[in-house]
Parts: structure tokens; C-alpha cells; sequence
């Protein structure tokens, strides 16, 4: 039987009314679905993970994966080098992995289970060696 995620992510499958659906999007309290007939629906968190036969059927992919890999051809090489660092480092900020190597552990300062986004974030600022300014 399917247990309960700690927290929905994109890409994440679920049973919900009835039907089969993909989370596409997350936002404040709000999930937006879509179904296997193309259907979009958005419905409330709390809503969703309270109603009958509400499941996660499967989780979503281990690392976003970039739509079209064919979306930077014809962009000069330092362009491409430069979406390709800014992607590896997205893809550690949202799913704590490094992004050349998607099966390896969740960093523990990167674990979405444990820190927020910002938290995240200021991680990495850390990380690259930029200070942050509390603003109080």
C-alpha cells in the first residue's frame, strides 16, 4: 500500500478522485494536477491529501530533468557552459543531489526534507564563498 510522502514533489504521481494524475506544479497551498486525459486541475493541499483514495502512486524523477536537451543547440559554447553550471547547481538546490550524479546520497545541508529553499539557497551562497546579509 503507498504511504504518504512527508511532502509532494513535481513530478510526483498520484491517485486523487478517481483518477491518475502528475503534480505540475506547487504554489503557496496549492497543487496543480494534471490527469492522463490532459485534464489540468488545481486543488488545495490539504484538500488533496485528505480526500478518499488520495495515494501517491509513484514519486517523480530522481533530478528534473531538462525538456529538451536540443534547446541549446546553435547557443555559443560559453553560454551553454554557462546554463549547464547554473543547472547543476538548481538541481543540488531542489533535490540535494549533484546533478552528475543523480543515484548518489542526498546532501544533508541540501535535504528538502530537512531545509527550506531559502535555507538552501544560503547554503550554496556559503558554499561559493558570498556573504549574506541578515537584513533585521
Amino acid at each position: 500500500m503507498p504511504m504518504r510522502p512527508r511532502m509532494l514533489l513535481l513530478g510526483d504521481r498520484v491517485r486523487y478522485d478517481g483518477r491518475e494524475h502528475t503534480v505540475i506544479a506547487l504554489h503557496g497551498t496549492s497543487v496543480r494536477l494534471v490527469d492522463d486525459a490532459h485534464a489540468a486541475s488545481v486543488v488545495l493541499l490539504g484538500h488533496l491529501l485528505s480526500s478518499d483514495g488520495f495515494a501517491v502512486v509513484s514519486v517523480g524523477p530522481v533530478r528534473p530533468v531538462m525538456s529538451d536537451p536540443g534547446a541549446l543547440a546553435g547557443l555559443p559554447e560559453d553560454v551553454t557552459d554557462r546554463v549547464r553550471w547554473w543547472q547543476r547547481h538548481l538541481v543540488e538546490l531542489l533535490t540535494g543531489r549533484p546533478d552528475d550524479d543523480p543515484h548518489a546520497p542526498v546532501r544533508a545541508e541540501y535535504d528538502p526534507s530537512l531545509h527550506s529553499l531559502g535555507q538552501r539557497e544560503l547554503t550554496k551562497l556559503a558554499d561559493w564563498g558570498w556573504a549574506v546579509r541578515e537584513w533585521g
